[in-house]
């Protein structure tokens, strides 16, 4: 059967279409096997399954389901992803993370760590709420992107020019005065 582009008129779709399409249905050696696996135990049953490939009787029902499930096709038997699905979050109190915001944003914009963590030992001591390390301030204050940014100033074409006017004369002034050699 021959594959019909949709968006044939594009440079390059058509290969970008096959690539995708190989990679999204590919079979793997790991899914012909557990096929095999799984049409053996359905010819010979349970206890020559475990005994031929050591699949255990709940794996054997969690593959025939997939498979089922896919309306038989083999790449459904491709292994899976096994990262978690709930990665860990930093829990942070919200009264700390405005303390820190505060300290890093108000008081002193170029506040390292470690002073941070000094300051914020007192408020959480008089808080009484949990003492943070210094590498997890670190952490937060890198995560939550709490930097000082400057101002830029905005320079007029008038004050462009009053600038470089007076670079000129300064190396004009410099040329005059440094010794001949």
């Amino acid at each position: 059967m021959q594959t019909i582009y949709t968006l044939g008129g594009l440079k390059g779709f058509n290969r970008w279409y096959d690539y995708a399409y190989k990679h999204t249905h590919m079979i793997t050696k790991e899914a012909k096997q557990r096929l095999k696996i799984i049409q053996f135990w359905r010819e010979h049953g349970l206890k020559a399954t475990t005994d031929a490939f050591g699949a255990k009787r709940s794996t054997l029902f969690g593959w025939w389901k997939i498979y089922l499930n896919s309306e038989d096709r083999i790449e459904s038997l491709n292994p899976g992803t096994q990262a978690r699905t709930v990665n860990n979050k930093r829990e942070i109190h919200p009264l700390i993370l405005k303390e820190i915001k505060r300290l890093r944003l108000e008081e002193c914009p170029n506040m390292g760590k470690a002073k941070v963590k000094k300051n914020l030992d007192i408020f959480c001591q008089n808080n009484k709420l949990p003492i943070y390390s210094e590498s997890k301030i670190g952490r937060i204050i890198k995560e939550k992107k709490i930097y000082h940014h400057r101002k830029k100033y905005l320079i007029s074409e008038q004050s462009k020019r009053l600038i470089s006017a007076r670079k000129s004369e300064n190396q004009r002034i410099l040329k005059l005065t440094s010794p001949a050699i």
